[in-house]
């Protein structure tokens, strides 16, 4: 009875399969690490959801990072020069904004604050309004959103730094927490957090405040895990038929000719 003993396949078969085989460990490890980061957001999140709301009258503590995912009130005054509308925002299968708008904190600090949907159509002419409607001090409750992954927007940051965006409606193609801080003239958070507000601050009709990115975001622990397992399966399925192949298992059969 005769054994298969394992040839390597050539030189270039062998080098794509160690550059798939590394690609496919390196994407798994990634998302395995988003896996790791995600519970304990959720965990943390889950955890201080009936928690009694903290108020907030300066930075320092968000700055510390205490009150990560964690019910607050704070108590300020909206800036009447500045916002920010962020794009690729979707309520109820219909196109819009997030308007984030930075609130004068009692210490005279910056903090930024979500203050919901607006529908895409509308979305400046929106903002514009909410903007000339929103003086004087007011008191809000939400919670802290820490981020713990932040997508730059380049081409905003770009052109901020030319001083080319003097406007006052700033629109943003991702949740660029530090890149808004760099638009503000003032003391921000030293951190990626913004506070997003509870549904009972909708306005009306706009914006829709809503804390489902939050409680309910659409990647989730759980999908990070089952993308890690994918990448994890496929390298495992990689070695498989390099083996085979090694092996001639895979050698291809001639057809057999027609009478």
């Amino acid at each position: 009875m005769s054994s298969r003993r394992f040839k390597a396949p050539g030189p270039i078969a062998t080098f794509f399969a160690l550059l798939g085989l590394g690609i496919l460990l390196s994407l798994g490890s990634w998302q395995a690490l988003r896996y790791q980061q995600k519970s304990h957001a959720e965990g943390q999140r889950d955890a201080l959801a009936e928690a009694t709301p903290r108020p907030i009258s300066d930075l320092a503590a968000l700055n510390r990072g205490e009150l990560d995912f964690h019910p607050v009130t704070v108590r300020g005054e909206f800036l009447s020069d500045r916002a920010f509308l962020i794009k690729h925002r979707v309520h109820q299968n219909k196109p819009g904004y997030w308007l984030v708008s930075p609130l004068r904190l009692p210490s005279d600090e910056l903090l930024l604050i979500n203050r919901g949907w607006v529908p895409y159509e509308r979305g400046e002419a929106i903002a514009r309004s909410l903007l000339e409607a929103s003086a004087g001090e007011q008191e809000f409750h939400g919670l802290v959103h820490f981020l713990d992954y932040v997508v730059a927007d380049t081409p905003a940051r770009q052109r901020l730094a030319r001083g080319e965006a003097s406007e006052a409606i700033l629109l943003w193609d991702s949740y660029d927490t530090e890149g808004m801080h760099s638009a503000l003239e003032g003391t921000t958070a030293q951190r990626a957090v913004i506070v997003t507000l509870a549904p009972d601050h909708s306005g009306e009709p706009y914006p829709i405040a809503s804390l489902a990115h939050i409680t309910e975001p659409y990647l989730t622990a759980e999908k990070h895990f089952g993308y890690a397992l994918t990448w994890y399966s496929l390298a495992v399925a990689l070695i498989v038929i390099y083996a085979a192949a090694g092996f001639g298992v895979l050698h291809a059969q001639p057809m057999a000719t027609r009478a």
